[in-house]
């Protein structure tokens, strides 16, 4: 864990220190096997001077989200993948023809009757 070997070292005199910390119930679902359980958390951590006539202070807010993220592994059919490839094929032939009868239309209008008009 990154956050676990950090130190907030004051590097002023009188600086308040805040940490947020945010918890998030956390499910990963694979294709095959059973589901894992876990925690995933967000630290925020903030230092400001302490205002004059108060003593500097550090606090730690901890809040634990109510809702939870499920992560589920699927597979796609097969025809799902048949459908993009036709459409990726399809694709390139619509712009080719379109490329292709451009191209005939101005060769039609330079060239009549085999001569450079």
């Amino acid at each position: 864990d990154q956050d676990s070997d950090t130190f907030f070292i004051s590097s002023a005199p009188r600086l308040t220190h805040e940490h947020f910390v945010e918890v998030v119930s956390t499910r990963y679902v694979p294709l095959k096997g059973p589901a894992f359980h876990g925690y995933e958390y967000t630290v925020t951590s903030n230092a400001y001077p302490t205002p004059a006539g108060r003593a500097p202070t550090v606090s730690v807010s901890w809040t634990v989200s109510p809702m939870e993220v499920v992560t589920r592994e699927y597979r796609r059919p097969l025809i799902d993948g048949i459908c993009g490839l036709c459409a990726i094929i399809g694709g390139v032939y619509t712009v080719l023809s379109i490329i292709e009868s451009m191209l005939a239309s101005i060769m039609r209008r330079f060239f009549k009757g085999g001569k450079l008009v």
